[in-house]
């Protein structure tokens, strides 16, 4: 094999969360390419943050450099399989492989009856919708234009969960949801994007869990591919925060209330209900192991773990790779060596985003790799 480098400045991204820096594209149709080292050196004296991602979609680049034979370690041969370092600011953004939370869509809520949730912001086609509905009573409900993945009764009389899908094709869909007289009521809807995007994106689903108590379990999943997304979703019969979340677990919804609730909460009924959805990148293939949930305190409940299966045809090497803040020093960098070179498939890339709603100033980053 023989090794490369390529390196450029990329210009400063906008201030939003998952938008790319640079990014090494490989453009050959049947060759992989492996990437054992990232340099990146900081041109501004600003503080970043930085989470290296396989991506599937190339995006557009502000501009493109393209190695040859100056760029191999040796000068003696080109880069046979045509690596290229795309940098940033990106006009269309690289589509990251594994699935990943995007934003929640406002919290819905009734005393009784049906109830409308708040749609995600920003979506885009197959995106995949998750809504996770809690009712403080035993009365299934429905929802027009969406697929229930779950549903099910929880502890004592006063809980129900639901989970329903809906992959985005360009039009918003229904978001009442249809409850008939009962108590309380409240969902939310997260959304992700990198989700298999045919057919059910559910890769497993596991068993429902109730109880009357502080602690909400969730059963174990087993997946059948690497780099799924663990949903650990409960709802309770009562307005009681979580924490701790399950291990490596973060919250997609919140309620705008004084304190962190790690969930979403209503008290406009009898009794007040609550309703949470955490995910995290489960990177390999498995058994995830069972995890718990904590309310504040003892109330019915019911639960379920699922995992959502990555884009369909994925080869997922391993979740995100992050680097803590660097300060605001000019000069100042940092390296990704990797013990086991990353993999990036044909059609495929690897690149640099920003993991926080922060401008990432122009930096210097270099590519090694192998082929």
């Amino acid at each position: 094999m023989a090794r490369y480098s390529v390196g450029g400045r990329s210009a400063a991204t906008t201030a939003a969360v998952n938008v790319a820096a640079a990014q090494l594209w490989n453009p050959h149709a049947t060759k992989s390419i492996k990437v054992s080292e990232i340099w990146v050196r900081k041109s501004v004296a600003t503080a970043d943050n930085h989470i290296l991602y396989p991506t599937v979609l190339r995006g557009v680049p502000a501009s493109t450099l393209t190695p040859d034979v100056d760029n191999h370690f040796q000068r003696q041969y080109a880069p046979e399989f045509g690596a290229l370092l795309d940098l940033g600011a990106f006009s269309t953004q690289p589509t990251i492989q594994i699935p990943r939370f995007l934003n929640a869509g406002a919290k819905g809520e009734a005393a009784s009856g049906n109830v409308t949730l708040g749609a995600p912001a920003n979506p885009q086609t197959d995106d995949v919708w998750i809504a996770t509905i809690h009712s403080c009573d035993q009365v299934a409900v429905t929802f027009t234009d969406w697929t229930q993945i779950y549903q099910g009764n929880g502890g004592g009389t006063t809980s129900r969960l639901s989970v329903w899908y809906f992959r985005y094709a360009g039009t918003t869909p229904n978001l009442i949801v249809t409850h008939a007289a009962g108590a309380s009521i409240v969902g939310g809807i997260a959304a992700y994007r990198g989700c298999k995007n045919t057919a059910s994106p559910v890769n497993i689903l596991g068993a429902g869990g109730s109880g009357t108590d502080a602690t909400l379990e969730l059963a174990t999943v087993t997946t059948t591919v690497a780099g799924c997304m663990l949903l650990a979703l409960d709802g309770s019969a009562e307005d009681f925060a979580r924490s701790p979340l399950p291990t490596g677990f973060a919250a997609a919804f919140e309620s705008p209330i004084a304190g962190i609730q790690n969930c979403y909460v209503t008290i406009v009924g009898t009794p007040h209900g609550s309703v949470a959805c955490h995910y995290k990148i489960q990177a390999a293939a498995g058994a995830s192991g069972a995890f718990v949930d904590t309310q504040e305190g003892s109330a019915p409940w019911a639960s379920v773990l699922l995992g959502l299966e990555p884009i369909a045809g994925a080869s997922v090497v391993r979740p995100a790779l992050a680097r803590a803040s660097l300060p605001a020093t000019v000069g100042e960098g940092f390296q990704w060596k990797f013990s086991e070179p990353l993999e990036i498939g044909p059609s495929r890339g690897l690149a640099v985003f920003t993991p926080v709603a922060v401008i990432l100033q122009p930096s210097d980053f270099t590519f090694i790799w192998d082929e």
